[in-house]
């Protein structure tokens, strides 16, 4: 191992281009990390509002099929006229 360099007190010297690496992996990290978080909020927002839609546009639909029966009190009737000979 290489010896460290020491004060007069016998305490290491500080390694001034090690923290300044050490700084800026950090901050590199933070930044990355923050631009992901914003990303992934932006992602979730959008296929939001895409269910929300599509949701929307399965009530029409189903409106639109299962909307026009007519009642089955009208529906016996108009068969039971239908089958009444003349």
């Amino acid at each position: 191992m290489a010896a460290t360099k020491k004060d007069e007190g016998g305490q290491p010297v500080a390694n001034g281009a090690r923290n300044t690496w050490v700084t800026e992996t950090a901050l590199t990290t933070a930044l990355n990390m923050s631009y992901m978080a914003e990303r992934l909020a932006v992602f979730g927002l959008v296929v939001g509002v895409a269910l929300l839609l599509t949701g929307i546009g399965l009530v029409i639909l189903a409106f639109a099929v299962f909307g026009r029966r007519e009642p089955a009190t009208e529906m016996y009737a108009a068969k039971t006229q239908a089958a009444l000979p003349v």
